[in-house]
């Protein structure tokens, strides 16, 4: 008998090749579903709601409370985020300039974000505001972000809106915003477009836990950023700007006013009218 050939065709192969290909991909797809719809999935946002010390006590708390969280699994961190400018470093005496507001990052399962949001907007919010009225301004703008924003993950911003319960709007997040201040606004930013910058270390667990912070930057959850010094910061912060230069002014005001007392009574004792 004649031996059996067995013919290669490179067309069959590029066909089995893409039929496992096509099997992969169908297969994850499946995979990352069935990981998401049991809330294993972690899901990374930020929230800002006035000064990012209080925002990140909330958070950290939270983180606590409801995912039983400690120093060694905690993820709540300080920074800056929602300005269009994200080129170089992102500091405590620049992010205003840069249009970004402060806010806490952190990273929670997807099945338990309804409670972490719950958490934040009752521990931040009255009727729709920010409890904190004392910082105003851009940098203090509330604001929440997660990858895809408003639109691009209408399940995520569907969470937030329903523990606002309809007391603030929903609103997709351009960048460099005014305060949102009286105004009942929630401002959703897409994290793939204006991406979170960590804060210095000094900003870290600054009202609450602030062992933590050496503990997270010992295992590399938090690191040194090129970013000025806390005293330099300080000097150079437009309310520090403003103290000193009143200062200044009133200083300037008491020499005049002393200068001019001065000269008044050298008239006197050299017998000369002195001048009105």
């Amino acid at each position: 008998s004649s031996p059996v050939r067995v013919r290669f065709r490179p067309s069959a192969l590029r066909s089995s090749c893409w039929s496992f290909t096509l099997f992969l991909v169908t297969f994850s797809r499946h995979l990352s579903t069935a990981v998401a719809t049991n809330g294993t999935e972690s899901v990374d946002i930020y929230i800002g709601a006035g000064c990012f010390w209080h925002v990140q006590l909330v958070l950290n708390k939270a983180e606590e409370k409801v995912l039983g969280r400690d120093g060694s699994s905690v993820t709540g961190i300080t920074g800056y985020a929602g300005g269009k400018d994200n080129g170089g470093s992102v500091c405590y005496d620049n992010y205003g300039k840069k249009g970004h507001t402060e806010v806490v990052f952190m990273r929670a399962p997807r099945d338990k974000l309804p409670s972490i949001a719950q958490a934040a907007w009752s521990g931040l919010f009255n009727d729709g505001e920010r409890q904190d009225l004392a910082n105003k301004g851009s940098p203090y703008r509330a604001a929440i972000g997660f990858r895809g924003g408003k639109f691009g993950s209408p399940e995520l911003a569907k969470v937030f809106d329903d523990v606002a319960g309809g007391q603030a709007s929903l609103e997709a997040g351009s960048g460099n915003e005014e305060d949102t201040l009286k105004q009942r606004r929630l401002l959703v930013y897409d994290m793939d477009t204006f991406p979170f910058h960590q804060a210095e270390l000094y900003h870290q667990f600054h009202d609450y836990q602030g062992g933590w912070r050496n503990q997270l930057q010992g295992d590399g959850r938090l690191h040194d950023v090129d970013c000025p010094n806390e005293l330099v910061a300080m000097l150079k912060s437009p309310v520090v700007i403003a103290l000193i230069s009143g200062i200044g002014f009133c200083c300037l005001v008491c020499a005049a006013s002393f200068g001019w007392k001065y000269f008044q009574q050298k008239f006197r004792r050299n017998g000369q009218t002195p001048l009105p």
